[in-house]
């Protein structure tokens, strides 16, 4: 499912994991694009959440996709994050 909703985006994932992490594109930083998707109903977690001290967090989210067992809803939400990832970062109000 990934693989057709973010086609057009360099994903990276482990072939034995159940996440993947989106980078993103220079227009959004992680805690708002992950702010926007919860704004849509869909839960992403920022980079930021998985650092260790004294490094720099990449742009990018980490989506996990073993936690949703209906694969339409898993489908639906892929395709809010794709047309976030082309709209653009919109103003961010507080979730």
């Amino acid at each position: 499912m990934a693989r057709e909703a973010l086609a057009d985006v360099a994903w990276h994932t482990d072939t034995c994991g159940s996440h993947l992490w989106l980078p993103l594109p220079g227009h959004w930083q992680a805690d708002a694009f992950a702010a926007a998707a919860a704004r849509a109903d869909v839960l992403v977690t920022s980079a930021g959440a998985f650092l260790v001290p004294g490094h720099h967090a990449p742009a990018a989210v980490r989506l996990c996709l073993s936690h949703e067992a209906l694969d339409g809803r898993v489908e639906w939400g892929l395709g809010i994050l794709a047309g976030l990832l082309e709209a653009g970062c919109p103003e961010i109000h507080p979730v």
